[in-house]
């Protein structure tokens, strides 16, 4: 009888979407002591809560009241126009930069209390946030931090910023632990910093077990801190813990309804792990309404608009995080694959997906989907073998990268030993990958000579995917050409013709029903 064409998948159905945004919410909770010199803090609580800070942004105020009966109360001097002391000069600079947004004129002010009083601390504190946070001055605040703890060895808020310096702008993750440790023994009660202490722990250091704790003592010490509660759930996803993550997530919404952030990262973790696209796409859409200007959000909203098979409606939406946000590399290579596999626009994808790599040549996906382009669409082999030679190296176990590079070895460069060790990586990476063991099943029919090996593998690719046709139409022609399992052969044959009319692929249908004729013949 004439051989069974077989068909091979030279790459997984759908082109690896891109690592959808989790946003750590305020990672950089930098405290303000305030030197209040009145009888309460009762005022300086109200003003900090009429102005958003204190409860919004959870920040821990340090009030250290100052009785001073020449200058009566702080809050009055500081609003006067003519401050007299280094302390009315602080905390009218504060009050400029917390109710005003007058970030030069609190500058200004700062700069006067430190001629006042070079010994003020809090002033070299508070004036180095500005700096760190609001002017680019990332030595000007280190300095002025540096100069804080020399005056006061014993003052956490400044070993806070300055971890928080050195993790966001100096790439000093260690350094930033270090200060964060010291702030925490001289504080065991600050919140803040076990939480900044948990965000380097999580993004930086790969200590997910220390991250937890830390975010979990943070929220013990503030059980209404939003943002602990959004990171800590982002970390349980990283965990598996998906039950968890929903949960955490679910209280930051409940803990502050207009918290973009949260909705956004729910929406991912619900289209991504809890297998409800509907859900996630509600959650993206509100994420979107609380904040129009939400590049991420549309990045991953368009993300999932192309899962749910809305082309048209997934490219609006990375068009506008493009708009929004000319550098997110990911929105170009997610628009890029959108381009390639679904509008059939391949020189517009590799543009895409180009402009990806030029962005952040670390984002392994960007060349793991530019390699699929040139080894589907433009027949670039050597150039397909590069890209997912590179996103092997920054992602080694990229387990999609090994199953195509293991397609292209195979097909096009008649490496069978090294598509072999391909296809028996991506499977240690994802053991669930059916796609790897159909791939690997074929190489083992056709080339290695190995039936039973093949026909493992088939069996296993069909147990994760049941609509998978081709591992039926192989296993088929597996059973018939080398097991002698006719009856076997059929029923896989039937079943494929099944899977591949509901597919709409005609050819390889009517290729099953030559097939099924030649083996009814023989009876």
């Amino acid at each position: 009888m004439t051989l069974i064409r077989l068909v091979h998948r030279a790459s997984i159905l759908t082109s690896m979407a891109f690592a959808s945004f989790f946003v750590y919410s305020n990672p950089a909770l930098a405290d303000v002591s305030y030197l209040v010199a009145a009888k309460s803090a009762a005022e300086v609580k109200s003003m900090l809560q009429r102005s958003g800070y204190a409860d919004a942004r959870g920040v821990k105020v340090e009030i250290q009241l100052q009785q001073n009966n020449s200058v009566g109360s702080g809050m009055a001097i500081a609003l006067q126009d003519d401050p007299k002391t280094a302390l009315d000069y602080y905390n009218r600079g504060l009050l400029k930069y917390i109710e005003q947004n007058d970030v030069q004129g609190a500058l200004s002010d700062l700069n006067k209390a430190i001629t006042l009083n070079p010994k003020l601390a809090e002033a070299y504190t508070d004036r180095g946030t500005l700096k760190h946070t609001k002017l680019n001055d990332s030595q000007g605040g280190l300095a002025d931090y540096n100069r804080a703890i020399v005056l006061n060895p014993k003052y956490a808020a400044a070993y806070n910023n300055r971890g928080l310096l050195k993790n966001e702008k100096l790439n000093d993750s260690q350094g930033a632990l270090a200060d964060y440790n010291r702030a925490i023994a001289l504080n065991p009660q600050y919140a803040n910093a076990y939480y900044n202490r948990g965000i380097v722990k999580h993004t930086k250091l790969n200590d997910s077990q220390g991250a937890l704790a830390d975010y979990n003592r943070t929220i013990a010490l503030n059980p209404k801190f939003a943002q602990a509660y959004i990171n800590r759930g982002t970390l349980k996803d990283k965990l598996n813990d998906s039950q968890g993550a929903l949960a955490d997530l679910d209280r930051a919404i409940v803990l502050n309804p207009q918290y973009a952030e949260a909705y956004n990262n729910r929406g991912i973790l619900k289209k991504n792990k809890l297998n409800d696209s509907q859900g996630g796409l509600t959650d993206l859409d509100r994420a979107i309404v609380l904040n129009p200007q939400y590049a991420e959000a549309y990045n991953n909203r368009g993300n999932l608009k192309d899962k749910l098979n809305d082309s048209q409606g997934g490219l609006a939406d990375l068009d506008r995080a493009i708009a929004l946000n000319p550098e997110l590399a990911e929105a170009y290579g997610n628009r890029g694959s959108l381009k390639a596999t679904k509008l059939n626009d391949s020189q517009g994808g590799l543009a895409d997906l180009d402009r990806a790599i030029a962005l952040n040549p670390k984002l392994a996906e960007a060349y793991y989907n530019r390699g699929l382009l040139k080894d589907e669409k433009l027949n670039d082999s050597q150039g397909a073998l590069a890209d997912y030679n590179r996103a092997i190296v920054l992602n080694p176990k990229l387990a999609e990268a090994h199953t195509n590079r293991g397609n292209l070895k195979y097909t096009k460069l008649n490496d069978s030993q090294g598509a072999l060790a391909d296809y028996n990586q991506a499977i240690s990476f994802n053991p669930k990958l059916a796609e790897a063991y159909y791939n690997r099943g074929v190489l083992k029919h056709t080339k290695l000579n190995d039936s039973q090996g093949a026909l493992a593998d088939f069996d296993r690719a069909i147990a994760l995917n049941p609509k998978l046709a081709e591992a039926y139409y192989n296993r088929g022609s597996l059973k018939v050409r080398k097991l002698n399992d006719k009856a076997g052969a059929i029923q896989d044959f039937r079943q494929a013709a099944k899977l591949f009319r509901v597919q709409g692929q005609t050819q390889t249908l009517q290729d099953i029903v030559d097939a099924l004729q030649k083996l009814d013949a023989t009876e």
